[in-house]
């Protein structure tokens, strides 16, 4: 869980909540991250009246060391002292590809992108939305 805030040229305050996506079966999940959307949204109505927008950016698979490939065992990464497993199989990034409408994983930069779409002047009136960067990823 990310959180950036800022002030624009314009003088107008926004919050990004960033969340990631992930295609599985464990309705739990996307229930959870639904749930942190609409708190993202209620921000958004509370937090206009002072000029801040409040916006959420979900991310698809962007190939960073947390889907690096493995071949038996996942990598792991320690995130405040405990141990995460952490990575894809080859047949999964290659699934992951096929799931995305651009046939490709995202790129750090194109998460950078997207949550630059939201830290412009421009987007001053964009507030309470969830922005999906994901390469238009269907499962």
């Amino acid at each position: 869980e990310y959180r950036s805030t800022g002030q624009t040229a314009q003088g107008c305050q926004y919050f990004i909540d960033f969340r990631h996506l992930r295609c599985s079966n464990t309705g739990g999940l996307f229930q959870c991250k639904g749930c942190r959307c609409w708190h993202d949204k209620t921000l958004a109505r509370e937090w206009g009246r002072y000029h801040v927008t409040v916006n959420c950016v979900a991310f698809g698979y962007i190939d960073t060391r947390l889907i690096e490939p493995f071949e038996d065992q996942p990598n792991r990464v320690t995130i405040k002292d405990r141990d995460h497993p952490v990575g894809l199989t080859a047949a999964q990034r290659e699934s992951a590809r096929e799931m995305a409408a651009l046939g490709r994983l995202g790129r750090p930069e194109d998460a950078a992108n997207a949550v630059y779409l939201l830290c412009i002047p421009e987007s001053d009136f964009i507030t309470g939305e969830v922005l999906v960067a994901s390469g238009g990823l269907m499962n």
